[in-house]
């Protein structure tokens, strides 16, 4: 009958209100909502997430290209862009860090700007990015117009739960990466040339293992 027709269409509004409330108080939007905004309604925003050959290319390429009216935020937990093929000769001493590092905001343009955060979130209903500063872990929020998620991805340890950075064992993807397993050789060089090392200890020392 049409009264019952007319309870099922207000029982179907009522369910949908109930879940786009539901919806709209989902844990990650209360923790956005909850959060500090910074830089505005960003209407005419672009942001890019990530300073390896997929952001920095594109923040270079938009350096000239972007119209005056549009901005430009790098969000990254490193403020520089890596030739990571060199990673090998800088961690040996063949050449020096600052030979294949790049400052990012030599890729910004007037109308650019750069962030030392990493994205711990991304709401596309509202367009905000949940952001966490690299130095004391506060939480903000940015909003965005389009956005370019470009960040990489870490080492790949094909599921071997041993293999750990730390004790030992180095990745090599990172400057620091490199810097770390530089002053490692230095140091057990430095070390085994201490009179009185035992000669299985000098070994020990001076075996180095290369995975990849």
């Amino acid at each position: 009958s049409a009264m019952a027709l007319r309870r099922t269409l207000v029982a179907l509004a009522d369910a949908n209100a109930a879940a786009a409330a539901t919806k709209s108080q989902s844990p990650l939007s209360e923790v956005i909502a909850s959060t500090p905004l910074v830089g505005g309604s960003g209407k005419n925003r672009t942001v890019i997430l990530g300073t390896g050959w997929g952001g920095f290319n594109l923040a270079l390429g938009l350096k000239k290209t972007l119209p005056p009216d549009q901005q430009l935020r790098v969000v990254s937990p490193s403020n520089h862009f890596v030739f990571t093929p060199l990673l090998p000769s800088t961690a040996v001493g063949t050449l020096e860090f600052r030979c294949i590092q790049e400052p990012i905001r030599k890729a910004l343009g007037p109308n650019g700007n750069f962030v030392q955060a990493k994205a711990s979130a991304i709401d596309p209903e509202s367009k905000t990015i949940l952001c966490e500063s690299t130095y004391d872990e506060e939480k903000f929020a940015i909003k965005y117009n389009k956005l370019v998620v470009a960040v990489g991805v870490k080492t790949n340890t094909f599921g071997i739960d041993s293999i750990k950075e730390g004790d030992g064992v180095y990745f090599l993807k990172h400057l620091y990466h490199a810097r770390n397993i530089r002053n490692n050789i230095i140091d057990s060089f430095e070390k085994a040339a201490i009179p009185g090392t035992s000669d299985e200890e000098r070994r020990r020392l001076l075996s180095f293992v290369v995975v990849g």
